[in-house]
């Protein structure tokens, strides 16, 4: 709680002395939103990572890094609270145009790919077919993590237990047959 105060507070001062630094402004935006979302209220933090998001965009397009990274804290609220399919909307997409735009190596490109993987394999709706892929995408980025990053790195062993989960999930899904094809 005392985080989100410091950042409200950051905010309401880069708005009252710097209110046509809309770059900052949208920075600080996306923090107060992504402490919600740690502080377990995904509801208020979608609402506002939606508006961030498309302030964002405007700001910078699609293949920016910022917006890119928006867009990533946006899928999370969507598969915290339910909506696999809009994020999966969101970011299938943008995972070719953050691998064009800032190469398949770059970080945020990673959890572009490790993002839309997540919204892929926790769909409890999901297809035999998008969990492949899911395990598919987090087996590429695990690879391409481990090498850019290191294999000790706290990304890296995020993507290791996301991929051990999708594989689990998959293998799971389709013993007990409850997948559609």
């Amino acid at each position: 709680d005392e985080a989100l105060t410091v950042f409200e507070a950051d905010l309401a001062w880069i708005k009252k002395y710097y209110p046509h630094d809309e770059g900052n402004i949208c920075v600080s935006e996306q923090n107060v939103a992504n402490t919600y979302f740690y502080l377990g209220q995904h509801e208020q933090a979608l609402r506002r990572q939606r508006a961030a998001y498309a302030k964002q965009l405007r700001l910078s397009g699609a293949n920016d890094r910022n917006s890119l990274a928006a867009a990533v804290n946006l899928s999370s609220s969507l598969v915290a609270t339910g909506r696999h399919e809009d994020a999966q909307d969101l970011l299938r997409d943008l995972v070719p145009v953050a691998e064009e735009g800032l190469g398949e190596n770059d970080r945020v490109t990673l959890k572009v790919r490790h993002s839309y993987a997540q919204a892929l394999y926790r769909d409890p709706a999901a297809s035999r077919g998008a969990r492949r892929e899911a395990v598919a995408l987090l087996s590429a980025t695990l690879t391409r993590s481990t090498r850019v990053l290191g294999g000790e790195h706290p990304f890296t062993k995020i993507v290791k237990e996301e991929h051990d989960r999708a594989k689990a999930a998959a293998k799971q899904a389709s013993r007990t047959g409850s997948l559609p094809p």
